[in-house]
């Protein structure tokens, strides 16, 4: 934790172990945030996919997956 205001961890608030180092805080808020969409983006297109095959495609696929 490189955030000068520490962390809550189920209500907890743990004081910042890491020190204060703001360029090094900034680029990692970066990096999460770029992650963040990364992630999205793969979910978004997992769900697509898969309604594709339900719907457009309908080749036994979704079938296979489904529960």
């Amino acid at each position: 934790n490189l955030s000068p205001h520490g962390v809550r961890f189920f209500g907890v608030a743990l004081a910042p172990w890491g020190p204060d180092r703001p360029a090094a805080y900034k680029f990692l808020i970066n990096v999460h945030d770029v992650t963040t969409y990364a992630l999205l983006a793969l979910v978004t297109g997992h769900i697509a996919m898969a309604l594709k095959h339900a719907f457009i495609e309908r080749d036994g696929i979704f079938a296979r997956i489904a529960p």
